[in-house]
């Protein structure tokens, strides 16, 4: 999955819609994206 591709699953990520192996690419990714981080939080 591309960088490009991982910021577009903030909505689903923050509703848990997101396979395991989906979630482990985009925890990772949040800790390098303060703009993901920060829509997630928007989100919940």
């Amino acid at each position: 999955m591309t960088t490009a591709d991982l910021h577009t699953l903030t909505g689903a990520y923050a509703v848990n819609a997101l396979s395991d192996l989906e979630r482990a690419q985009f925890d990772r990714h949040l800790n390098e994206c303060d703009a993901c981080r920060l829509e997630v939080r928007e989100l919940q």
